[in-house]
C-alpha cells in the first residue's frame, strides 16, 4: 500500500489496495498517472465503456445521455478540461447525475460531481456554502450543507464550458 494512502471514510481499505493492484499491472504509479478513466473501468469491470465528445452535442442530448446513464446505474466520469472554480485540470470527476431545481419560478438545471479524492474544491455557484441552497433545495437535492464528501452541484451552463 502507498505510504500516502489513507483509509476510506467507512474504515475500508480496499480503494488503495486496488489502486496498488492497477499500479502494478502497470508495472509503477507512474505509468497509471493520468490516462482515461474509461481504461481503468475497462480494466477492473471487464465491460465496454462509451466515450461521449460533450463539445460535440447540444444541452439536450447531453443532459438526456447523463440521465439515461444514471437510471441505467452506470459509472460515469467527466474530465475537467480547464482549472477553474477551485477545480483543477486535468483531472476526472464522477458524474453522478443531474438536478432540476425551482428558484424563484425559473428551472436551475445543475450537475452532480464527486470529486474522487472526496474532498471538495469546488467554489463557484451553487458549492455547499452557497447561499442559494435553502433548506427546502437541499432537501430536494438529497445534500447536506458542508459535507465535505467530494460531493458538489454546478449549473449546466458551467459544467458545459469546463468538461
Amino acid at each position: 500500500i502507498p505510504i500516502t494512502a489513507n483509509k476510506g471514510p467507512t474504515g475500508a481499505w480496499w480503494m488503495p489496495l486496488l489502486e496498488k493492484a492497477f499500479a502494478k499491472r502497470f508495472q509503477h504509479y507512474s505509468n497509471i498517472n493520468g490516462g482515461q478513466p474509461r481504461e481503468a473501468l475497462r480494466t477492473f469491470l471487464g465491460m465496454p465503456t462509451m466515450k461521449y465528445k460533450t463539445n460535440l452535442m447540444d444541452a439536450e442530448d447531453v443532459l438526456k445521455t447523463i440521465e439515461e446513464g444514471d437510471k441505467k446505474k452506470f459509472v460515469m466520469t467527466a474530465a475537467i478540461t480547464k482549472s477553474e472554480c477551485g477545480l483543477y485540470a486535468p483531472h476526472a470527476y464522477t458524474l453522478l447525475g443531474t438536478q432540476k431545481l425551482k428558484v424563484d419560478g425559473k428551472t436551475v438545471q445543475l450537475i452532480k460531481l464527486r470529486n474522487p479524492h472526496g474532498q471538495e474544491r469546488y467554489d463557484c455557484a451553487w458549492n455547499d456554502l452557497d447561499p442559494k441552497w435553502t433548506d427546502a433545495l437541499r432537501e430536494e437535492a438529497g445534500t447536506k450543507k458542508d459535507k465535505k464528501d467530494g460531493v458538489f452541484f454546478m449549473e449546466y451552463k458551467l459544467f458545459d464550458q469546463l468538461f
